[in-house]
């Protein structure tokens, strides 16, 4: 399956461009090699780009044994520090119990996070291969139409057009996923304060 999203997201691409598609993301052609050159750049920098609710990821992580703790991050009260999952692309949050108090202060250098305080878990936008979400699917479509635009037509001009339009499908995706957020807060809202009636 994420190899056909894959092929079905560079097509989309290539015929945005006016190019006509490929039968396989490994094909031996101009258009072949550059999809696949430029596909995980282009898909990592979308899911970047917005806390996608499909990519979204919640999980327990390792804590690193504190003598491979950079003596100058101690000296900043960071006596923490963790392996972030090799998928993990962006640090949303950091343990939602222990923020609540505000004391807890986070950084992400390399692949390792640092803590002032011992944590649970984060949560995270991880890299993923199987994607279904057809906003997401979009939103990386123009991405890939926009990296592809000037070696594939020569006009320098031709990439603005895709990046607006990649653009506006983020925007887009960060009003929906909203709203799946918020109506889940609403439900949970509604349910306490019925039961405190």
């Amino acid at each position: 399956m994420p190899e056909d999203v894959m092929l079905n997201i560079a097509n989309n691409a290539l015929h945005l461009l006016g190019h006509d598609g490929i039968t396989t993301i490994h094909e031996d052609t101009k258009e072949g090699k550059l999809c696949k050159f430029f596909y995980a750049v282009a898909k990592a920098s979308t899911l970047r780009s917005h806390p996608w609710n499909t990519a979204t990821v919640r999980e327990m992580i390792p804590e690193i044994s504190i003598d491979e703790m950079p003596v100058y991050e101690a000296k900043l009260g960071f006596h923490h520090v963790y392996q972030l999952p090799p998928t993990c692309l962006r640090v949303l949050q950091v343990d939602e119990n222990l923020r609540s108090f505000n004391n807890v202060w986070w950084k992400v250098e390399g692949s390792r996070l640092y803590t002032t305080s011992p944590m649970t878990y984060i949560t995270y936008i991880a890299d993923i291969d199987d994607i279904r979400d057809p906003m997401l699917q979009e939103a990386i479509t123009y991405k890939l139409a926009s990296v592809l635009a000037f070696p594939i037509t020569g006009d320098p001009n031709a990439a603005a057009v895709y990046t607006q339009l990649y653009e506006a499908r983020v925007r887009e995706a960060k009003a929906v996923d909203g709203l799946e957020g918020r109506s889940e807060m609403m439900v949970n809202n509604v349910l306490t304060d019925a039961r405190q009636r």
